[in-house]
C-alpha cells in the first residue's frame, strides 16, 4: 500500500479568490493575492521578509544566487532528499557535496557534517552554503547543525518544502537558518498547484532575491540588466488558491498530528 506525502484538499474558498483575480484582470505574476500570500507567510512563521515564487526549487535557487554562489563553489547538501534540493546547486555551476543522514530524523547528521567541515577546513575547501532538508515534515537536529554552521561562518539554508507547520523546540521550520524555503506543490500540506516561498529575517537578502526573481531588472526608463535574473514569481491566480489554503493550515496540521 502506498502512503502519499499529502494529497490536495480544497477548502472551498479558493474559487472566490480566483474569481476576484480574474474579474480584476490580475492574471499575470504578482498582484494583491501574491502580496497577501507573502504577508501570511511572514505572519505564520514570524519572519521579517518573504518572497512568493513559482516553486520551492526556484526559492532554493534564488537563495543560492542571492548568496552569490557561483562556478566551482562548494555547497554541502543532505544526501537523503529529492533531487530538487540539489539541482539548484548545479544551476549555479557550483559543486554539491552530499552529507549523510542520521537514523532518528532521517535528516543531515551533525556528526557527519562536523567531520566533513573539519576535513574541508584542513583542505581550505569550506562550502559557501549548507542546505539542510526537513524531510517528510520532520525537523533536522537544528541546534547541532546551526552550531556547526555558526562555528565555520557558513550560511545554512533550510529546505522546509515538506515541513510547513512543523516546529523545532518552539521555532517554526525554515526560520532558524539564513533562509528557509517552502513548497506549495500538489503533494504538500497546502498547495497553490505549483508554488513556493523564500523567507528570512534578513530583509536585504530577500530584496536581493526579489530583484533576481523578476529578471534582475534595474530601475531605468529602458530594459537594463547588470546580471542574470530569473522569471520565478508566483502567479496572482495561484496565490488566490494559496490564500484559501492558508486559512485551513492549522486544521491540516491538527489532522496530521
Amino acid at each position: 500500500m502506498r502512503i502519499p506525502l499529502s494529497i490536495p484538499h480544497m477548502s472551498g474558498n479558493e474559487i472566490s479568490y480566483i474569481e476576484e483575480a480574474l474579474s480584476s484582470n490580475w492574471v499575470a505574476p504578482l498582484g494583491p493575492n501574491v502580496d497577501e500570500m507573502e504577508r501570511l507567510a511572514r505572519l505564520y512563521t514570524g519572519s521579517k521578509a518573504a518572497l512568493a515564487t513559482n516553486s520551492g526549487t526556484a526559492a532554493i535557487h534564488l537563495s543560492l544566487a542571492a548568496l552569490d554562489i557561483g562556478i566551482g563553489d562548494i555547497v554541502f547538501c543532505q544526501s537523503f532528499t529529492f533531487a530538487a534540493s540539489a539541482n539548484p546547486i548545479l544551476y549555479q555551476g557550483a559543486v554539491p557535496v552530499f552529507i549523510d543522514s542520521e537514523p532518528e530524523t532521517w535528516n543531515m547528521s551533525p556528526q557527519a557534517l562536523s567531520r566533513a567541515l573539519e576535513k574541508a577546513a584542513r583542505k581550505k575547501t569550506l562550502p559557501k552554503a549548507i542546505i539542510v532538508v526537513h524531510l517528510y515534515g520532520q525537523c533536522a537536529k537544528m541546534d547541532e547543525l546551526m552550531a556547526l554552521a555558526d562555528q565555520y561562518d557558513i550560511p545554512l539554508i533550510e529546505d522546509a518544502a515538506e515541513s510547513l507547520g512543523s516546529t523545532y523546540k518552539g521555532k517554526p521550520s525554515g526560520t532558524m537558518g539564513k533562509a528557509g524555503i517552502f513548497s506549495f506543490n500538489g503533494n504538500k500540506i497546502i498547495t497553490t498547484s505549483g508554488g513556493g516561498m523564500l523567507i528570512s529575517d534578513d530583509e536585504a537578502f530577500i530584496e536581493k532575491a526579489r530583484k533576481l526573481s523578476t529578471q534582475a531588472k534595474e530601475v531605468a526608463p529602458y530594459y537594463l540588466h547588470n546580471r542574470v535574473g530569473f522569471n520565478y514569481r508566483m502567479s496572482n491566480v495561484a496565490a488566490g488558491v494559496g490564500i484559501a489554503q492558508f486559512e485551513v493550515l492549522k486544521n491540516r496540521i491538527q489532522k496530521k498530528t
